[in-house]
């Protein structure tokens, strides 16, 4: 288990000058991308219309709830910032698209999800407020935060401190810890599935790739046809041998991986250079982790060992919880 005291936090003197603790408050440079969707959201007339017609566009309307832009894309469906307009209350919605909704298995399988998620409540999760389905288009509520993910911080600022990395990173494994307790691996821990708002909370983002811990007949056949769930840079080594059968664990080393790259900016594994999938996940199988004291010599010996043990190739050789 991720203990305070797994996560030591040495004096500011030790950290190099590049690093920098991100504020608690982040602002998202975002300004232009709400002024053009919300000129180009057309009138209701058309906003209702292109919802009725299954296509789900930036000034659609879903039930009370109007589209003001797109968020992001993901494997089961896009997220919106949405205002329920008899609320007037912000909110963010993920959309199944229109061809899933055909497919009854992917409705199950989303509809399983609302379920799941529903039933997490926690500091550390985005929370989901509702479920429904309007005109043929699944969706669920999510409350709405302001901020930006992990991958898109270091990305603009650098990497984090190395006291930053630790609370961050604790604040991932409370979350992991209460959706672990309700049967639930997430399967897709990164950088990108990290949120940090602007008070500073880290929150769990993008349980849609979560299912059931337990693999019991309701739930068993949803991934028979050998679809990865997961992204290979953070991915376990058992993760994408058999996909369906992960536990807990494997989110740890997901995390580690993320540990890794916010003290060093890049995946473990990741050599700068193009590879193919199975390169990527012979490393993980096979190739040791690098030590973090080398690439970052303000890293405590003592974090380096619990990155080296969250990246264990065997799962019992992992933490057992979060």
């Amino acid at each position: 288990m991720i203990k305070p005291d797994d996560m030591p936090t040495p004096a500011s003197a030790n950290q190099p000058a590049a690093v920098t603790d991100p504020p608690p408050s982040l602002e998202t440079d975002n300004g232009a991308v709400v002024e053009q969707t919300q000129s180009e959201s057309g009138n209701e007339a058309a906003e209702t219309s292109a919802a009725k017609s299954g296509v789900v566009t930036v000034g659609s309307r879903i039930g009370p709830y109007h589209l003001v832009r797109k968020l992001g894309q993901g494997g089961m469906g896009a997220v919106y910032e949405a205002r329920h307009t008899k609320l007037d209350k912000t909110f963010a919605l993920k959309v199944l698209p229109p061809g899933f909704a055909s497919n009854a298995t992917l409705v199950t399988r989303f509809e399983r999800e609302m379920k799941a998620v529903g039933k997490l409540d926690h500091p550390n999760i985005v929370k989901a407020t509702n479920a429904d389905e309007f005109n043929g288009t699944h969706y669920l509520v999510m409350e709405y935060v302001e901020g930006t993910d992990l991958s898109v911080l270091v990305k603009e600022r650098g990497v984090l401190s190395v006291r930053n990395a630790c609370k961050t990173i604790r604040q991932a494994a409370l979350g992991l810890q209460h959706a672990h307790e309700h049967g639930l691996v997430h399967r897709d821990i990164k950088p990108s599935n990290l949120f940090l708002t602007k008070s500073g909370q880290v929150k769990l983002l993008d349980l849609g790739l979560a299912r059931l811990g337990s693999d019991d007949g309701a739930n068993a056949g949803l991934t028979s046809s050998g679809q990865m769930l997961g992204t290979p840079d953070y991915m376990a080594p058992e993760q994408w041998e058999d996909t369906r059968s992960v536990d807990a664990r494997a989110d740890l080393y997901s995390l580690g991986c993320t540990l890794g790259y916010l003290l060093t900016g890049k995946a473990p594994f990741d050599t700068g250079q193009p590879r193919s999938f199975l390169q990527i996940m012979k490393a993980h199988s096979d190739a040791p982790p690098a030590d973090l004291t080398v690439l970052r010599p303000s890293v405590p010996a003592e974090l380096n060992a619990l990155f080296q043990r969250l990246l264990a190739k065997k799962p019992a050789d992992r933490f057992a919880t979060a």
